[in-house]
C-alpha cells in the first residue's frame, strides 16, 4: 500500500511516546515502559471498569447456568445459542468500547473514571452489529482455513473504539481498522502473541493476574490508536478540556 494509502499517523503524539518506529515496526520495549507507568497513574479506575465487564460476564453465565440444565445447554440447537451470543454482545459491546475509549484517553492524557465503561451504553445499536459482524467473519474464517479468522479478530482490533470516539459507522470503522493493523500487521501479530501468553499465565493467579493484564491491552491499544488515528486538529481540540496525567514520557 503507498503511502498516500496510510492512515493518519499523529506526528505529535508519536514523537511524545516514540513507540512506533521509523520503518514502521513497534518499539515493544518503549510501549511496555509508557503502557506500564499510564497504567499505574490511572490503576483503580482501569481495574474497576476491567471488574465491571469480568463480572458482568460470570453473572451472564450463571444466568445461563441456572436457566437451563446441563444436558439442554451441551445439546443446544444452533439457533438457540445464536440467541444467547447475541445477547451477550449486547450486553458487552458496549462496555467493551467503553473501556477502549477510556485507555484511548488515557493515552491522550485526559482523567478518567471507573463510570466512563457506561458512556457508550446508548451506542448499543451500532456497537453490537459491528460486534456481530465481527464474530461472524471471524468464525466463518476460522472454519474455512483458521488463518483468514484469525486476521479479522486482529485486524478489526479498532473496530469498536472508531465507532464510540470518532463516531464512523460500521462498515466504515471496520474497513478503517483494517487498512490500519494492515500498515503494522507483523507488529501487531507480535502483540498479540504477547496477550495471549500473558492471558494464559494470568490463569495460574487463579484470574487475579487477569485484572491487570486486561488494563494493559486497553492502554497499549489507546496509545496505538491515538499514534495511528489521532490528527493534529484533534489534539488542539482536546486541550481545552484535557487534563494531564502524571506520567510524562
Amino acid at each position: 500500500m503507498s503511502a498516500s494509502n496510510k492512515p493518519p499517523f499523529n506526528t505529535a503524539l508519536n514523537d511524545r511516546y516514540k513507540i512506533i518506529k521509523e520503518k514502521g515496526q513497534f518499539d515493544f520495549k518503549q510501549i511496555a515502559r509508557v503502557a506500564i507507568a499510564l497504567l499505574k497513574a490511572n490503576i483503580w479506575p482501569l481495574i474497576s471498569a476491567s471488574s465491571v465487564i469480568v463480572f458482568t460476564v460470570l453473572a451472564f453465565a450463571l444466568l445461563i447456568a441456572n436457566s437451563f440444565p446441563l444436558e439442554e445447554l451441551t445439546g443446544m440447537p444452533a439457533q438457540q445459542q445464536g440467541i444467547l451470543d447475541i445477547a451477550m454482545i449486547i450486553i458487552v459491546a458496549p462496555l467493551s468500547a467503553g473501556l477502549s475509549v477510556m485507555g484511548i484517553n488515557i493515552a491522550r492524557r485526559q482523567k478518567v473514571t471507573m463510570t466512563d465503561i457506561f458512556k457508550f451504553v446508548s451506542w448499543v445499536l451500532p456497537l453490537a452489529l459491528a460486534q456481530l459482524l465481527i464474530s461472524v467473519l471471524v468464525q466463518l474464517g476460522l472454519a474455512v482455513l483458521i488463518i483468514p479468522g484469525l486476521y479479522v479478530f486482529v485486524a478489526s482490533t479498532f473496530t469498536l473504539p472508531l465507532i464510540a470516539d470518532k463516531k464512523m459507522g460500521v462498515l466504515q470503522a471496520v474497513m478503517a481498522s483494517c487498512r490500519a493493523v494492515n500498515q503494522y500487521l507483523l507488529s501487531f501479530i507480535v502483540l498479540f502473541v504477547i496477550f495471549l501468553v500473558l492471558f494464559l499465565l494470568s490463569i495460574f493467579t487463579f484470574g487475579l493476574g487477569f485484572l491487570l493484564i486486561m488494563p494493559l491491552y486497553f492502554v497499549v491499544t489507546g496509545l496505538l490508536y491515538t499514534t495511528i488515528f489521532d490528527t493534529a486538529e484533534d489534539q488542539q481540540a482536546l486541550t481545552g478540556d484535557r487534563q494531564e496525567s502524571t506520567f510524562d514520557a
